[in-house]
C-alpha cells in the first residue's frame, strides 16, 4: 500500500485525539471466525461483570465499616459520595504516596481481596477501585464495573470486535433512572 500527499498533522487546541486525525494501523492476530459484534460484546460484558462479582464481593470488616460510614444517609448520591471519602481515607493509593520511597513501592504486595486493601492501608488504582465497590455492594448499591476507552486512544468503535482499547474502568452506581460514575482513585 501506498499513500501520497498525506498532510502533516498539526496540533490544535481542543482537537480530538491525536489517534483519530492521524493515519495509523493496528495489526492482531484473530484465531477462529469473527463474532458477531453484539455478541461479542455481550459476551464480553457478561465475563466482565461475572469477575466484578467475584472480585468486588465484600467480605469480612467492608460491610461494618461501610454501613457505618454511610450511617443515616438514605440518598444514593450522599452514599455514594460518604463511601468515595471512605475509600480515600482508608487506603493510600500507592502510586500517588509520596512517604513510599521507590523501593517500598517494588516490594508491596498486590492485594488479593477488598478485605486485604482495607487491612494494608494501601493499594493499587484497581484495588480502591474494588474496595469502594465492595463498600457499595455491602450497603445495597446497585453497582456496575465499567471498562473504557482513554481519551487519548479515541472513540470506542463497537464494531471492532477487539477489548484491547477497553483498557481503563470506573464503578457504576444506579442512582434510579440515571447512573453515577466513580473513579475512586482519581487524584484530585
Amino acid at each position: 500500500a501506498v499513500l501520497l500527499d498525506v498532510p502533516a498533522a498539526r496540533h490544535e487546541p481542543m482537537m480530538p485525539p491525536e489517534d483519530l486525525v492521524r493515519a495509523w494501523l493496528l495489526l492482531y492476530y484473530k484465531i477462529g471466525p469473527e463474532p458477531k459484534p453484539t455478541e461479542f460484546w455481550t459476551d464480553f460484558g457478561r465475563a466482565h461483570h461475572r469477575d466484578f462479582l467475584a472480585e468486588s464481593k465484600p467480605g469480612r470488616g467492608v460491610p461494618e465499616q461501610a454501613r457505618a460510614a454511610v450511617a443515616g444517609l438514605t440518598g444514593t448520591r450522599e452514599r455514594v459520595f460518604r463511601l468515595l471519602e471512605w475509600t480515600r481515607s482508608k487506603v493510600r493509593l500507592a502510586s500517588a504516596d509520596t512517604t513510599l520511597t521507590r523501593a517500598e513501592r517494588a516490594d508491596l504486595k498486590r492485594n488479593a481481596s477488598p478485605e486485604q486493601t482495607l487491612e494494608r492501608g494501601v493499594g493499587t488504582w484497581r484495588d480502591l477501585t474494588l474496595l469502594f465497590a465492595a463498600a457499595a455492594r455491602a450497603c445495597d448499591l446497585d453497582v456496575r464495573w465499567l471498562s473504557l476507552c482513554r481519551r487519548t486512544e479515541g472513540r470506542a468503535d463497537l464494531t471492532f470486535t477487539q477489548s484491547y482499547f477497553f483498557r481503563t474502568y470506573d464503578i457504576g452506581v444506579r442512582d434510579g433512572e440515571r447512573w453515577i460514575m466513580v473513579d475512586p482513585a482519581a487524584i484530585d
